[in-house]
């Protein structure tokens, strides 16, 4: 349960490695002191020196498990943290833009709901059409 908590416990995953194989050993020589204390007959020890064995198999197996669950846990937020970062640049930089044609009231509107519309009824409205004469030689003419 210890090996499976890890991930949560060790802040970064190229620190798993060592966290878990430290606890490997100490699996390994817990077992090998309880068998010279516990177990007298030669037969009887090749059979705990099996178990130990396949129980430091199944334990790596899930170390590694571990260990990856980490590295995907960190992947993750180094994703979601990508994504936030390039979400806010986009938002500050739609907010210039809209600053530019918009009243500042109606971007903050936009930018918190795009889903919504925006929109308020009005029941008459005015529209002036205007047209410069030779507008394209002025502008050629001018600096920015």
């Amino acid at each position: 349960a210890l090996v499976m908590l890890s991930p949560a416990v060790v802040p970064e995953c190229s620190k798993m490695r060592g966290f878990l194989w430290s606890l490997t050993g100490l699996y390994y020589v817990v077992a090998m002191l309880a068998i010279h204390q516990l177990v007298k007959t030669p037969n009887q020890r090749y059979h705990a020196y099996f178990d130990v064995i396949i129980g430091l198999v199944f334990l790596f197996l899930v170390n590694e498990a571990a260990r990856h669950r980490k590295w995907y846990m960190e992947r993750a937020d180094q994703v979601s943290f990508v994504l936030a970062l390039r979400q806010k640049k986009a938002s500050q930089s739609m907010f210039q833009i809209l600053t530019f044609m918009l009243p500042s009231f109606m971007v903050t509107r936009i930018l918190k709901s795009p889903e919504k519309t925006i929109s308020e009824h009005v029941k008459r409205a005015s529209i002036l059409f205007i047209k410069i004469n030779d507008f394209d030689a002025m502008i050629q003419r001018l600096s920015p």
